[in-house]
């Protein structure tokens, strides 16, 4: 999960878009709402890029096996190979058998299912059928994924059948969703973990705001926008700076 943050209060987007109009001036009257709104969320996800590369752990999420939130992850059946990742996934970073015990040593490895291992694998189990699980590569199970569909899903394909049932948790990187008025999307409050870094957002915002109507404003400017987050993020980091890209 996201390291914890201990935050007062978590500003709406109606409130970030009111302090954006003071980031803006005499020139608040130029964009429209959704152009703030848009603004607002390219911050978000520029800041999420900096802070998924220095702070590998700050979005890790952890898979649900039920609830119907979107970290929601279901046990895997021995007669599928196909299944939907969590609504919330940008990248996945680990899997671990959780059960049953007696299969909590078994691997799952990505790999391009144009690989001729991941072929072989598929073939071989398609022949044998489900519930006649194939022995090739017992104990590694090979997947790839595939995606997003239409609605924005990712899908976990697996190789092979699997012997028996298995309850898996996902360790990924998650997405922060779009802020929006839309009072349908549950966005009205900025999730927790960012409100230490309300400042970049909105900074990011104006700045390219007001760049669509100041020609003068220097072009290095988003440049120097990523190198004083960088800086503020990384004295909290552990990790290296060295390989990050703009």
């Amino acid at each position: 999960m996201a390291e914890p943050v201990t935050v007062v209060n978590s500003p709406t987007i109606v409130q970030l878009l009111a302090s954006l109009d003071l980031e803006l001036l005499g020139f608040k009257g130029a964009f429209s709402e959704d152009q703030k709104i848009n603004r607002i969320n390219k911050g978000k996800n520029e800041l999420w890029k900096v802070l998924k590369q220095l702070k590998e752990g700050y979005f890790m999420e952890e898979s649900a096996l039920s609830g119907g939130a979107d970290n929601e992850f279901p046990a895997l059946t021995t007669s599928d190979r196909e299944y939907n990742l969590p609504k919330d996934l940008a990248e996945l970073r680990f899997i671990e058998v959780t059960d049953p015990a007696a299969y909590r040593e078994w691997s799952f490895e990505k790999i391009g299912m144009n690989s001729p291992r991941w072929r072989e694998a598929r073939l071989s189990s398609t022949l044998a059928g489900a519930g006649n699980a194939s022995r090739l590569g017992a104990g590694n199970v090979l997947f790839d994924i595939v995606g997003p569909d239409n609605v924005g899903r990712q899908r976990m394909i697996l190789a092979s059948y699997l012997p028996v049932a298995m309850s898996l948790k996902l360790w990924y990187t998650r997405v922060v969703p779009d802020f929006s008025l839309n009072p349908k999307v549950d966005t009205e409050t900025l999730v927790t973990f960012l409100a230490p870094y309300i400042t970049p957002i909105l900074t990011y915002a104006a700045k390219s705001l007001l760049r669509l109507e100041d020609a003068g404003i220097a072009k290095e400017w988003e440049k120097d926008w990523f190198e004083d987050l960088r800086r503020t993020v990384s004295a909290s980091s552990d990790r290296s700076e060295a390989d990050i890209e703009v």
